[in-house]
């Protein structure tokens, strides 16, 4: 079980249903969800719930700005950005490979160059399509 403080999701969500007077299996009905799942939520077992989640129990709780604002930072990690990519780009070919190729000589441009993933899949939809046409009723 996870240590419990009083800035945790599931101190605040406590705090919150109590402060309506609802118990949990009527928070967990409001909000579309188990009574284990509220439950779990409530105890620290689950501490990192689903967005949709913890909007249903805003929505629920019926809840204003500030104490939705207070259920959303209290999930781990919420308040913390995404981490940036440290990655680099790499291009395989040069870009100016392309510039000033007449646009017959680029590749998947559809006027005659290259052999483009669409321009197989529209001739294969039509063989198909032929051959659907075919079939005996």
């Amino acid at each position: 079980m996870a240590q419990e403080n009083e800035n945790s999701f599931g101190a605040v969500l406590r705090r919150l249903r109590k402060s309506r007077s609802l118990t949990q299996e009527e928070l967990a009905e409001r909000a579309g969800i188990s009574v284990k799942a509220v439950s779990a939520l409530e105890r620290g077992e689950r501490q990192r719930p689903y967005p949709h989640t913890v909007r249903a129990l805003a929505a629920a709780l019926n809840l204003d700005d500030a104490d939705r604002e207070r259920l959303g930072t209290a999930v781990p990690g919420a308040s913390r950005p995404a981490p940036r990519s440290t990655g680099t780009w790499s291009v395989t070919a040069p870009a100016t490979d392309l510039i000033g190729q007449p646009p017959g000589d680029l590749p998947g441009d559809g006027t005659g160059g290259g052999t483009g993933r669409v321009r197989c899949s529209v001739r294969s939809g039509a063989r198909n399509r032929r051959t659907v046409l075919a079939l005996p009723r």
